[in-house]
């Protein structure tokens, strides 16, 4: 080795030393510190449990929920100005099937009157709403799309035996099917008529902080039995037995009873079943 060779090596192993002790004065320096401020400590444990925290949430963001919809959609209580298309998406249904119960289409009236009454029941009223992407989106339509809804009524009324019972009713746009609306509508009414039940928190909820006591935990009515009508013709048999199985596989409905040809469409001869899929919530009456 050349002496050029030797001092080179060597002026880079005392750099090497000085950054050594450099590096061991500054943690004595630290741990000094921490000794003459005892909070010192408890402010590293803090900012560590709140990177492990962010670390966490970072992660959980990066796993997507199983239950998520297909759309982008949001879910918030139903409004006034819903109601029209609330009313164009369920009058579909009564011209097209026998799934609404109904002989005759439902007027805007109609329909405001049932919102009033829910409300005045303390039963919730929930709309998905499709979230729009595009500029070109918002400037063909100004009002929010409503994709599907959901509510809760009572089965026979709150001072009858049944008080404690509620129907569910759920609908969703026909040019939107088996997109998971439906099943995050029913997830997230299910907050407001049962107490233990454990959201799948796959889409925004959004409700105004202060109506929190009538969307979560139970909501504001005591609920013990949830029950869910399904009026359906045989041709609408394979629809109307997919839709048993999902309520049972998602939700825990059990079918508890069935009406057969009690019903009637308006000027058709087709007859109509009824079937009642009934769920049980966490709440003891």
């Amino acid at each position: 080795m050349s002496i050029e060779d030797y001092l080179r090596v060597h002026e880079k192993r005392l750099k090497e030393q000085e950054t050594r002790e450099q590096a061991a004065a500054e943690r004595k320096k630290t741990a000094k510190a921490q000794r003459t401020d005892p909070r010192a400590e408890q402010r590293a444990e803090q900012q560590a449990e709140q990177q492990a925290r962010e670390q966490a949430l970072a992660e959980a963001a990066a796993v997507p929920n199983p239950y998520a919809p297909k759309l982008n959609i949001f879910i918030r209580p139903a409004k006034p100005q819903d109601l029209h298309q609330i009313c164009e998406l369920h009058n579909y249904y009564v011209r097209s099937s026998a799934v609404t119960g109904e002989r005759v289409e439902l007027s805007e009236r109609e329909w405001r009157t049932r919102f009033d009454t829910r409300q005045e029941d303390k039963f919730a009223f929930l709309v998905a709403i499709l979230v729009r992407h595009s500029k070109m989106d918002r400037r063909q339509s100004r009002t929010e799309k409503v994709v599907g809804f959901i509510y809760t009524e009572d089965f026979a009324g709150e001072l009858t035996m049944w008080g404690y019972t509620c129907e569910l009713q759920l609908f969703v746009h026909h040019k939107y099917l088996r997109q998971g609306i439906g099943k995050n509508l029913v997830d997230c009414i299910l907050r407001s008529v049962d107490p233990t039940y454990h959201s799948r928190n796959a889409v925004q909820f959004a409700f105004p902080p202060d109506d929190t006591y009538r969307y979560e935990g139970g909501g504001e009515r005591v609920i013990s039995n949830i029950v869910f009508p399904l009026p359906y013709t045989v041709a609408e048999d394979r629809h109307a037995q997919w839709l048993g199985e999902w309520l049972g596989h998602e939700f825990g409905f059990v079918l508890q009873g069935l009406l057969v040809g009690i019903g009637r469409l308006q000027g058709r001869s087709s007859r109509v079943n009824l079937a009642y899929y009934v769920a049980e919530t966490g709440t003891i009456v």
